[in-house]
């Protein structure tokens, strides 16, 4: 038995699509987020995470991030001239886990999300 670590959904998609090629056969898990403890304090990783919507569709946004996925609003600038808003969260990366096909559903596809880590 062996377990593999990735950073990201296209890191472990180009990893599975490799090894399905060369034979190997192998069971696919649901993502975990690791974690470590110091200073008997259990750590977690976070991301800055940045929207841009259409400015309709604003609130949608906060809500699902700053509601269950436990994310914190740091910034918000809106564009009267084309009609968007960017926002700047701070997630934690647990909290991005199903956020790709909830954003899309939840703004018709026009949110542009992007997420680095903190």
């Amino acid at each position: 038995k062996s377990t593999v670590y990735g950073r990201g959904e296209l890191q472990l998609g180009i990893l599975i699509e490799q090894m399905r090629r060369e034979g190997f056969e192998f069971i696919i898990s649901p993502p975990k987020i690791l974690t470590k403890m110091v200073d008997g304090v259990k750590m977690e990783p976070f991301e800055e995470v940045t929207v841009d919507v259409d400015s309709e569709y604003s609130g949608t946004v906060i809500e699902s991030l700053t509601g269950d996925r436990k994310g914190v609003m740091l910034d918000m600038q809106e564009n009267q001239a084309d009609g968007k808003t960017r926002i700047v969260f701070e997630v934690p990366s647990r909290g991005l886990l199903g956020f790709g096909p909830e954003i899309a559903t939840l703004t018709r596809g026009t949110a542009v999300v992007n997420h680095c880590f903190l």
